[in-house]
């Protein structure tokens, strides 16, 4: 991982719960206006224990095949959550 100077007024915010983070047990990523609010609220939920920004083509990236006009193709969601397993009600 790249380490992120917090001084530097980048836009770099540290963020909880995620799969990947530094020796200090930080994840650190410059978000977008839309993605910061909504990670925000998802990973303040109890059921959520974890989080993968997803960064589409990478090597390790996680992708979800679909079909199109009889072909098959990578989707690369932008991030992944993880809940804890267990009774769903409705």
């Amino acid at each position: 991982m790249v380490g992120v100077d917090k001084e530097d007024g980048s836009g770099y915010v540290q963020f909880d719960k995620h799969l990947y983070i530094d020796g200090q047990g930080e994840y650190w990523a410059k978000l977008n206006t839309w993605e910061t609010p909504v990670i925000q609220a998802e990973i303040a939920k109890d059921e959520v224990v974890g989080w993968l920004r997803n960064y589409d083509r990478k090597q390790w990236a996680l992708s979800m095949p679909y079909e199109l006009g009889g072909s098959v193709k990578p989707m690369y969601p932008d991030f992944w959550l993880y809940e804890k397993m267990g009774m769903v009600t409705w």
